[in-house]
């Protein structure tokens, strides 16, 4: 059975050895850093670049690096990308096992999708995998990784999940299914969502909830409303964004503005026209508004 756990702040050390998988993107000069440490704490860092020898061996140092532990290492990552510098592990593999199985993780494919970098080091997108996948699969994903922390930027909390299986499975496919594929899409509209509270917080705070993770929510259900209209892009989600923070719910049937639902379901018209022309009538139509809107959660 699965198990995820909440955490403030990462559990103490165990007797298993604790690993890291450090995103190399946004901890500029990793390797540099993980060098120097390792000479001034006098001991032996060992580390390994993720994407050496694959395609992608040239950016190598900007892709993830399996790292020996080290709290002055955690806490210099965590420093520098809070939440997000990638995820900690217990295991008492062999590097070079360790090495195969993150190779494996970050190298999947997705059938007609093909030569694109997994990035599961990532721990929201790993934490939305998981939580996605089924038991059996979670075990394969897990490998030989006892307990595996991940860092939520959301909640500034670090999931925790365990494996329990005795021995260690590994995966035989090289490929996501279809459900672990839409997980990945879950993930990236998530953090769309958390980047889109920088705008409320700018231009609609009067929309801004109890808690950041409260806003999240509601943004997230806005992007979720959106979906019925087809797929968009960050740009067009904020368009809708501040068509519902100036009018309310304008997609269901009680919409207190039906030229902005007309608009927005006219499939004559494409997605990006819709969306732009509905918010510049958002603006007038906020400067009269009709009736009480409600706040629409």
């Amino acid at each position: 059975m699965r198990t995820f756990l909440l955490y403030a702040e990462l559990p103490p050390t165990s007797s298993l050895p604790r690993w890291m998988i450090l995103d190399g993107a946004l901890l500029p000069k990793l390797e540099y850093k993980i060098a120097t440490l390792g000479v001034e704490l006098n001991i032996n860092i060992r580390y390994y670049p993720l994407l050496r020898g694959t395609r992608w061996e040239k950016v190598s140092d900007l892709g993830p690096y399996l790292v020996t532990w080290s709290k002055e290492i955690e806490d210099w990552a965590h420093d520098t990308a809070p939440y997000r510098y990638g995820v900690i592990f217990e295991s008492d593999a062999s590097i070079g096992d360790l090495e195969t199985h993150w190779k494996k993780l970050i190298l999947c494919q997705h059938s007609g999708l093909e030569n694109q970098l997994a990035r599961l080091y990532d721990p929201i997108i790993f934490l939305y995998l998981l939580k996605a996948t089924e038991q059996t699969r979670f075990e394969s994903w897990m490998g030989p990784m006892t307990n595996l922390w991940l860092p939520n930027l959301f909640n500034q909390q670090y999931w925790e999940a365990k494996s329990s299986s005795e021995t260690p499975l590994f995966l035989k496919e090289t490929c996501f299914n279809d459900k672990e594929w839409q997980s990945l899409s879950d993930a990236s509209t998530a953090y769309t969502a958390w980047r889109l509270i920088q705008h409320i917080e700018s231009y609609f705070p009067h929309k801004l909830q109890a808690t950041k993770q409260d806003t999240h929510t509601f943004v997230l259900q806005q992007l979720s409303d959106l979906k019925q209209l087809g797929q968009v892009n960050e740009q067009l989600a904020t368009y809708y964004l501040n068509i519902v923070c100036r009018l309310g719910n304008v997609l269901g049937k009680n919409s207190l503005y039906p030229e902005i639902t007309a608009c927005l379901h006219n499939l004559k018209a494409p997605i990006e026209q819709r969306l732009k022309q509905a918010n510049q009538l958002s603006v007038s139509l906020a400067q009269n508004p009709r009736g009480s809107v409600e706040s629409y959660q």
